[in-house]
Parts: C-alpha cells; sequence; structure tokens
C-alpha cells in the first residue's frame, strides 16, 4: 500500500538490461491473480472464484502492533476470523510481518505510517523473534508464505522524505529476514519465506541495497510491487527485467519473483475520488474500463516474464478496489466483474507460446495440456482471418462475448487496439 510516493523517480538512471534470466520459462508455471480483503465483513457474500489467494496486509487486526499492543499479550481475534474465512473459502494466504509495537520501538518517537513507532526496527530482536514464533505456530498450515515487512525505505539507498513502513538499515533488515526464515522453518518448514517488497523504481536500488547484505539466501521469494509511475506496460517490461538483472547478480537467477501489490485508482471504488498525487502510480483515477484493460496486460506481461504471482491491492479498498462505494452493498463494482472475468480466463491456467510485440501482445491458454484458446491486445485482424487460425469465438473483459460468424468476414477484430480479449 503506498502512502507517499517519491515525485522523483529515477528511470533514467537504471540500465535496463533484456534478455533475462527467469526463474522458470513461460508455460511452466500457472498464472496467479491474488487479492487484499481489508475488512472481514467482506467474507460474507464473498463470490467464488474471484481470486487464487490473498496477501494478508492492511486487514484489521493483524499488524503486529495490533495483536500484541502490549508485551507478551497477544490479540487474535480479528486475525483469526480472517483466516478461518479464507480457508473456508480455500484461498492460499500469505501475510506481511512487522508494523513496530510502540513498546518495542527502537524509535518509539518517529511517525510511520501506521503509528508512532511503527516503521522502527524493534530495539531487542528477540521481541521480534517472538511474534514470528507467535503466529507461526498459530497458523502452521494455514499461511503458506510469509513477507518480512512492507515496502521498506532502505535509507542508504534513496533519499527517504518519510520513515513509511520501515524506516531501519539495510543490515537491520537483514536481521529481520535472517530471524524470520529461523524461527519460521523451525515451525513451519513448508512455509515460504518472501523478501522484503520494495516499490517502484527507485524500489530497485533498494533491492539491490538489501540483497548486496547477503540477505537473499534467506528467502523463498523476491517481493516487489510493480506500481507504475505513468501506467504503462513499458513500465512494467523494464521494472520486471531490472528485477531480474538485479536477483541474478547475487545468484538469484533462479528465485521465483512475486509482485505482492500493485493497483491503480479507480473511480468506481469510491465517492468522487481525487488523486492525492501530481505524479507517480497514485496520480490518476482510472474508469473501471482503462484499469480492467491495465490489470489484464500487467498480469500477462509480467507472468511472461517469469513473476510466478501478481496480488491487486485491494478488493474492499474504497479508493483502489473492485467493489461499488457503497461498501455495505458488497457488491462487485464494473472493475471487479472484469477482473472476475480475467481470473476465468487466465487463473491456475497455462501461458504458453507468447509474443511480446510492445504493442501487441498474444499467448496461448492452456488447461493443463488442453489447449481453450488465446489471450490477445494490438491491432485488429479480420474476422475470417480469426477464423482461419483456428477460432470460433471472441470474449471481452466486460463479459461478453459472440461468435466470429457473427461479424462480416471483413470486420476487424479487436476494435480497439487496447482491447484485451480471448479468442478461443
Amino acid at each position: 500500500m503506498i502512502y507517499l510516493m517519491n515525485p522523483r523517480l529515477a528511470l533514467a538512471a537504471l540500465a535496463l538490461s533484456a534478455g533475462i534470466a527467469h526463474a522458470a520459462p513461460q508455460g511452466e508455471r500457472p498464472v496467479f491473480l491474488g487479492q487484499h480483503i481489508l475488512y472481514n465483513r467482506t467474507f460474507d457474500g464473498l463470490q467464488d472464484n474471484l481470486f487464487d489467494g490473498l496477501r494478508i496486509w492492511g486487514a484489521e487486526g493483524t499488524t503486529w502492533r495490533e495483536i500484541e499492543p502490549q508485551k507478551g499479550q497477544f490479540d487474535f481475534k480479528r486475525f483469526d476470523e480472517h483466516v478461518a474465512a479464507a480457508q473456508a473459502r480455500h484461498l492460499p494466504l500469505m501475510h506481511t510481518l512487522g508494523q513496530t509495537p510502540l513498546w518495542a520501538s527502537a524509535r518509539p518517537d518517529e511517525q510511520g505510517n501506521t503509528g508512532p513507532g511503527a516503521a522502527a526496527e524493534p530495539a531487542d530482536m528477540e521481541d521480534w523473534a517472538r511474534y514470528v514464533r507467535t503466529v507461526a505456530t498459530r497458523y502452521k498450515g494455514k499461511i503458506s508464505a510469509y513477507e518480512v515487512m512492507n515496502e521498506p525505505r532502505v535509507p542508504e539507498a534513496v533519499k527517504v522524505w518519510s520513515p513509511g513502513f520501515f524506516s531501519g538499515s539495510a543490515a537491520k533488515l537483514a536481521e529481520l529476514t535472517r530471524i524470520t526464515a529461523t524461527e519460521v522453518r523451525r515451525i513451519d518448514p513448508t512455509a515460504k519465506i518472501v523478501c522484503p517488497s520494495m516499490d517502484g523504481f527507485d524500489g530497485l536500488k533498494r533491492l539491490d541495497a538489501f540483497l548486496k547484505t547477503g540477505a537473499g539466501q534467506y528467502c523463498d521469494v523476491i517481493g516487489f510491487h510493480y506500481y507504475l509511475p505513468r501506467q504503462t506496460v513499458k513500465e512494467l517490461r523494464d521494472m520486471v527485467e531490472e528485477t531480474n538483472r538485479i536477483k541474478a547478480g547475487y545468484g538469484l537467477a533462479k528465485t521465483p519473483v512475486w509482485d505482492t501489490e500493485t493497483g491503480v485508482i479507480v473511480a468506481e471504488a469510491g465517492y468522487n475520488l481525487q488523486p492525492k498525487f501530481k505524479e507517480g502510480p497514485l496520480s490518476k483515477s482510472f474508469q473501471s474500463d482503462d484499469a480492467a484493460r491495465l490489470a489484464a496486460k500487467m498480469l500477462v506481461v509480467s507472468h511472461n516474464l517469469g513473476v510466478e504471482r501478481t496480488y491487486w491491492f485491494a478488493h474492499d479498498t474504497s479508493w483502489m478496489g473492485s467493489t461499488m462505494a457503497d461498501k455495505r452493498q458488497n457488491r462487485l463494482n464494473n472493475f471487479g466483474r472484469a477482473l472476475a472475468v480475467l481470473h476465468g480466463w487466465l487463473g491456475g491456467r497455462y501461458l504458453r507460446n507468447c509474443t511480446d510485440a510492445g504493442t501487441a501482445m498474444s499467448c496461448e491458454v492452456y488447461d493443463g495440456k488442453s489447449k481453450l484458446g488465446a489471450i490477445y491486445w494490438g491491432p485488429g485482424k479480420p474476422s475470417a482471418a480469426w477464423s482461419k487460425e483456428g477460432y470460433s469465438r471472441i470474449e471481452f473483459l466486460d463479459g461478453t462475448s459472440t461468435t466470429l460468424t457473427g461479424f462480416d468476414p471483413a470486420t476487424t477484430l479487436p476494435r480497439m487496439p487496447d482491447d484485451v480479449v480471448l479468442l478461443r
């Protein structure tokens, strides 16, 4: 979750490389579209098969400072409810650890994004170890991945303009990661450890500074938040390729990447939404159809470049969400309905034989060994040409579909090159 973004994003300073080694070739990993749910009431009446899993971050009652407000006194009521509701819907869970209680903070007077002292490392690392042990023990077999902190600032790498969610040094972050890996693996060896997820273009510098400490050895997954400064797919390609280059430089080429949080402002998610920033990822309010097209492209492009999971933020937020502005209704907005269509197309499926030409992209979609169709965007082709390639039907993100024989053979499809369609 981005509260503050650096207005000076250093794209020009990055030496971006193509042809990077990926964790696994495209086609060998199923597509994974995850989400966040902030309020437990949202689970009531939640539609089935909307997403493949949940990241527990920002959810009520789940941060360290909320579950252990006083040393040794734990309150898991809302956390337990969240986990139980997700399990009842067969949604795999990852959890982001952190947000130091005031009593444990190394800098209690520092104002973090979630409260005084929250962004600092604990003064006594044994407090962190006990917290991690307690959570991992309670949710053994229920939470399958643990992420260390959210969007750390890493002051050695970039100019810090606020404490954010974590203000400690790269060395402290590495120590927290080591302790987390040790404690979790002792209790639940099957759970994955996700490296601290940086965000945005300057997050690439922060990732490099973190991995330079050697802490990548403790992680099963490299986390990142691919928030896009100008909301373009080209930026996503650049950022993912640079992530792959950086991790390969530290001997981690085969360590998978998860995009554990991304999103845009969705006008339909709230009332009279106005961007809070003049530039950067959250400087524009999207109409639902535009947000859906971007989400579809991000999922396909990042997956093709080796990103194994993408988690959108956040289903029930009034700013970036996929539900109507009146959250009491718990109804999908048009963006949410389009995400449901996208998940129906790709969730748990495989993308193979992808061709990325920049302004156009296509991937064949497989369910196991059976080809279901192809996802495509770019310049239109005559309906007759699609038919000759063996397709008989075209589906759109708004949920509509039609047979190709319903069009004049010369009609170009898709009609707009920005449209994302599924051909069957």
